[in-house]
């Protein structure tokens, strides 16, 4: 039982970090990217939208992951995603 908790909280700090920097940290660059490469306010919007998605997907897929490789394994690629 320990180990599933080490396992779920490994997984909770990897969500919260990996969402965050690329939902949020993406909001706080976009003025310096929009001065670089003109992005209209529309392309912007969906270009951070993406992030979600992305999130919402991997969160979809999670389950079958998990049933299909196990949950250590699922962690490691979530942490190789989040590095990569």
């Amino acid at each position: 039982m320990r180990s599933a908790l080490g396992l779920g909280v490994t997984g909770f700090s990897l969500i919260a970090v990996t969402y965050g920097m690329a939902r949020f940290a993406w909001g706080l660059m976009m003025p310096a990217v929009m001065k670089e490469i003109p992005f209209s306010v529309h392309l912007a919007g969906i270009v951070t939208a993406c992030s979600y998605i992305s999130y919402c997907l991997s969160t979809a897929a999670a389950p079958w992951l998990v049933a299909r490789f196990g949950a250590r394994a699922s962690a490691c690629l979530a942490a190789l995603c989040a590095a990569g």
